[in-house]
């Protein structure tokens, strides 16, 4: 959980995004789906062209340290 507030406080750059998609071993499609977002958006992060929000960071952290999906069923 600590990490996961200190990721927040500090957005990474483009380079973080795609650094934390290649570590998880993740296409850019399905570090879409495990972030809720399309697949542009995450090329448009890894690119810099539209800033990551701090939602999006608390997700990649969870998936970092395994924390279960949330499904509404």
């Amino acid at each position: 959980v600590l990490m996961a507030i200190r990721l927040a406080r500090t957005i990474p750059g483009p380079e973080a995004v795609k650094r934390w998609r290649k570590q998880m071993k993740f296409s850019q499609h399905e570090a879409a789906l495990v972030l809720g977002v399309n697949k542009k958006t995450i090329g448009n992060w890894e690119n810099g062209r539209a800033p990551i929000s701090r939602m999006a960071l608390l997700a990649m952290s969870a998936v970092v340290n395994g924390l279960p999906t949330y499904d509404k069923q």
